[in-house]
């Protein structure tokens, strides 16, 4: 219970720095990362919101982008041994080339689906 209302502030307070997320946005793009990295309720503002907020700030995509990409990604990304600010990275540059984070998220699945088929089948180098 105390994790929910945890998150359900969080969630709140992540939307309303965002232009153009909703709190249903908000809150699933955070709980779909913290699932895939293991991060903890308690670690959400440091280990995601600060550092999706930070990139949001300095390049040319928003808060709800990297959300976005986020969520269509980072569970294949985590699987494949990325961790969440190399995720966050990749992310950052496709979107700024691509300038769809929704596309960006799902190459970035497909990818590294490939990637653990191919290792897992020794086909691949």
């Amino acid at each position: 219970m105390e994790d929910s209302k945890t998150m359900a502030k969080l969630s709140s307070q992540f939307a309303a720095i965002s232009p153009g997320m909703s709190v249903d946005e908000s809150t699933s793009g955070l709980v779909s990362t913290m699932k895939a990295f293991g991060i903890s309720s308690d670690e959400v503002l440091s280990q995601i919101m600060d550092k999706v907020n930070l990139v949001g700030n300095n390049f040319a995509l928003t808060n709800a982008d990297i959300m976005t990409a986020l969520k269509n990604s980072s569970s294949a990304m985590a699987v494949a041994n990325n961790s969440l600010e190399e995720t966050i990275a990749l992310i950052t540059a496709g979107t700024e080339i691509v300038q769809d984070s929704s596309k960006v998220g799902n190459g970035l699945r497909t990818i590294s689906m490939r990637r653990l088929i191919c290792a897992y089948v020794q086909k691949c180098a």
